[in-house]
């Protein structure tokens, strides 16, 4: 994507807790949304129409938005967007991205909340979702040509050898090492980038500099 982030490729943003990492990797997004036009991108099938692709594990749909709307300016309190119903928040994400030129269309699939509005929440769990759904929009007509995931280790591996596994300690580490080594493979499988924070803990350090 405008030479930024290369294809079959996982990146992983680490940090410590509380330092916006989740934020980063939405600009990053943001940015490519805006500097990609979908007719430069060159697919396979050309009645696809390229789209990037944002899971959140954290945030619901009103936060994700709420995030989208302030990266051009237009900034909502927490109470005004738990206000504002999906479809106006949508109305202003659409304006928004016609105001400031967003070639690249970004989907967002948010996390399951039972408090949400939104009933398209987010059921993926594993990375074998992920394909399922990468599948499934192809189906309507899209294409994903990159992958962002807010985080990795908020989900659940695919392998039924490791979903026994413990999150802390030995265990913890091959676990971590495992999704990791799950996600890389959409990457190399679609020949697309996946971005992912990783928060710094013992578990994340290991994996990450292996």
């Amino acid at each position: 994507l405008g030479g930024g982030l290369a294809g079959e490729t996982f990146t992983a943003v680490g940090g410590q807790t509380g330092r916006f990492k989740s934020g980063v990797i939405h600009n990053w997004a943001l940015s490519a949304a805006v500097m990609n036009r979908p007719e430069d991108i060159v697919l396979k099938d050309k009645n696809l129409e390229p789209i990037i692709l944002f899971y959140s594990f954290e945030l619901t749909t009103p936060q994700l938005i709420g995030r989208h709307l302030a990266y051009f300016g237009e900034r909502y309190s927490d109470d005004q967007l738990n206000n504002m119903s999906v479809d106006v928040l949508t109305k202003k994400l659409m304006k928004v991205n016609i105001d400031n030129g967003v070639k690249l269309k970004m989907f967002y699939i948010p996390k399951s909340d039972d408090d949400t509005k939104d009933k398209q929440v987010n059921q993926t769990k594993t990375p074998q979702d992920i394909i399922n759904d990468i599948e499934s929009y192809k189906i309507r007509g899209f294409e994903v040509v990159a992958l962002f995931i807010d985080y990795v280790e908020l989900m659940e591996v695919s392998s039924l050898k490791h979903k026994g596994y413990g999150a802390h300690g030995g265990e913890g580490s091959a676990l971590l090492k495992q999704l990791t080594k799950e996600v890389r493979d959409i990457a190399v499988m679609y020949k697309i980038p996946v971005v992912s924070p990783y928060q710094l803990n013992d578990s994340a350090s290991k994996v990450l500099l292996e």
